[in-house]
């Protein structure tokens, strides 16, 4: 059943806080619980970049992370769609395929984040279920 919000999802943000505020909003705007299942730190990010043939070449279009960036990339989820605990019996748990991935991205000297790989649909009635 497709998200009510599929095309308006916003794709563009400029912090992880902000980014985390939106989240958070629109949560409460489709009665949808969303968690993260997966996270690329900046540091391991940075660290790869780092190891990589291309920085050890010198090449100068190489750029790292800035600090202050808690995350590189993050794929989020659906809580009705993760795999069930074996001791947490209480709540169903369905395979809802929404998900998507939000990514740090350079553009024009500055890094900012963007939604990618997102599949807004889920396979329950959002805002009926409980978690």
């Amino acid at each position: 059943m497709p998200s009510p919000a599929d095309s308006a999802f916003e794709r563009h943000h400029d912090s992880w806080p902000a980014f985390h505020q939106y989240l958070d909003g629109y949560c409460s705007r489709h009665g949808v619980n969303i968690g993260v299942e997966f996270t690329v730190s900046a540091a391991g990010r940075n660290r790869d970049v780092r190891r990589s043939k291309r920085a050890a070449q010198g090449e100068e279009t190489v750029q790292l992370l800035p600090a202050k960036w808690e995350a590189y990339r993050r794929t989020y989820v659906c809580r009705l769609g993760r795999k069930p605990r074996s001791a947490d019996t209480s709540k169903p748990r369905y395979s809802c395929p929404f998900r998507f991935t939000v990514k740090s991205v350079r553009c024009h000297g500055t890094w900012h984040l963007v939604v990618t790989a997102a599949n807004l649909e889920h396979d329950h009635t959002p805002g009926n279920s409980s978690w």
